[in-house]
């Protein structure tokens, strides 16, 4: 229902063309990070793998030299590369925790910038605190609409 409203409200002001260009203007800009966050955990995931693959071919190479010259079995070689896959498969999550973390400082900064916000309607400078008891407000036969054939709210 309050989409509707707000479609009203965009016609009757004739503002279709202006939320049109600020729909654009927001989804320009939403690409935009999104292409630049794309292309940081891209380039993420690539140093994380280059450093993980030479880790692994490093202690594969050291631990086969040991099998071939009798110090280890290869029991041991396999075990050993099991415990090095163990251990790199949680480092594999830390893309997808920099992208959740850099999308919290995008929300963050979001819910500033509405912080910083002027309000259109503000208090008088000398208004008095209301002080109400026992106060109510009654709403009877209230109607509302932009066209006459299409009530908002009726009765």
């Amino acid at each position: 229902m309050d989409d509707l409203l707000n479609f009203e409200t965009v016609k009757y002001f004739n503002a279709e063309i202006h939320e049109q260009q600020r729909y654009d203007k927001a989804l320009k800009e939403y690409k935009t990070a999104n292409i630049i966050t794309h292309q940081s955990l891209a380039f993420l995931n690539s140093g994380q793998n280059l450093i993980i693959s030479a880790g692994i071919v490093g202690a594969m190479w050291l631990s086969g030299r040991r099998v071939i010259l009798g110090h280890l079995t290869v029991g041991d070689w396999l075990a050993i590369q099991q415990f090095i896959l163990q251990l790199y498969q949680p480092l594999g999550f830390l893309g997808t925790y920099y992208r959740m973390i850099k999308q919290a400082i995008v929300d963050v900064e979001a819910m500033f910038s509405l912080w910083e916000e002027n309000t259109d309607i503000t208090d008088d400078i000398n208004a008095k605190e209301l002080k109400l008891k026992n106060a109510e407000i009654t709403f009877q036969s209230v109607s509302f609409h932009y066209e006459e054939q299409v009530p908002i709210l009726k009765n």
